[in-house]
């Protein structure tokens, strides 16, 4: 059963709509942030987030510039993936003299990431942005959609299954794998264009859970241990909202009173489509992988 909770945080976000026939790429970011004339580094990202991002993306795009290395993969991992074919470098170029580095290096990342998050060929999404360029960020676009998190909606392997699994899991699922995420991608789409809003919402949603329910079949088949995770995007669309909040009328009475901090702290200024570590709430039954909880917003400011 999915639950749709309707809260009202006070974030703002970039609305893109998807489109499920292309490509689905997603932008790593570093696990950092520039902040003033500073980069600050916090290491590379965890087995989890790499795992994510090779199991359910076509490509990951990284963005590289020609002044300063920042390290997302250890150097071999990245090496495998490039050579799999799953990474796609995009160089930013500094200019040769300015007066101060990171804040024109913030700038040129942002820049970049919202060019790719406006290409028409491809599915772009991003994770980790929000935290790397969240300071000063003068690319937030004011109440340009809404926050839904899916909670415990993509199954990941556990962190010390090793690469060449996740490759070979990757290779010989791959239809499976972005059946789930055409899902995602298609969900605001198929309720905007439906004659009856309130039962394609229910039936997309029930499709999201077929498909989750399959990637974790394949996981057991597999031997492959895994853990949920949980999915944060945006909608564009205003009428979703109304339809959700007639069809799972009363739900907000259930919201446990941390969780609307949590996804707030969670989604960021400058998401389009993120990718989440599970949120853990109380009144979720843990035994049940399928138990969504979707957090929409009604009102996004910055």
């Amino acid at each position: 059963m999915v639950h749709l909770y309707i809260t009202n945080l006070l974030v703002s976000v970039y609305g893109v709509i998807k489109r499920a026939n292309m490509q689905n790429k997603i932008v790593l970011f570093p696990n950092g942030m520039i902040s003033g004339d500073t980069l600050h580094s916090f290491g590379g990202l965890t087995a989890e987030d790499i795992a994510r991002s090779v199991l359910y993306w076509d490509k990951i795009a990284i963005l590289e510039n020609n002044f300063i290395n920042i390290e997302i993969f250890e150097k071999s991992l990245e090496n495998s993936l490039f050579s799999a074919g799953i990474i796609e470098r995009h160089v930013i170029q500094m200019p040769s003299v300015c007066d101060s580095v990171m804040p024109v290096l913030h700038k040129l990342y942002s820049d970049k990431a919202f060019e790719l998050l406006n290409r028409k060929d491809s599915n772009y999404a991003t994770y980790g942005m929000e935290g790397f360029l969240k300071e000063n960020n003068t690319n937030v676009i004011q109440n340009s959609g809404e926050i839904v998190t899916l909670t415990n909606s993509l199954p990941l392997p556990d962190k010390i299954t090793p690469m060449d699994e996740i490759l070979g899991f990757r290779e010989k699922r791959k239809g499976e794998l972005r059946n789930l995420i055409t899902h995602l991608n298609s969900l605001e789409n198929r309720v905007a264009s439906s004659e009856n809003q309130s039962i394609e919402l229910k039936k997309a949603i029930n499709e999201i859970d077929i498909a989750c329910a399959t990637i974790i079949r394949l996981f057991n088949e597999s031997k492959i241990k895994f853990t949920p995770s949980s999915i944060d995007y945006n909608f564009n669309m205003k009428e979703i909202f109304k339809v959700a909040s007639m069809y799972y009328a009363g739900a907000s009475t259930f919201l446990p009173q941390t969780a609307a901090q949590i996804i707030g702290a969670a989604a960021g200024v400058v998401s389009v489509f993120s990718v989440k570590d599970s949120i853990k709430l109380s009144r979720i039954d843990s035994s049940n992988p399928f138990n969504y909880v979707g957090y929409l917003s009604k009102e996004f400011k910055l």
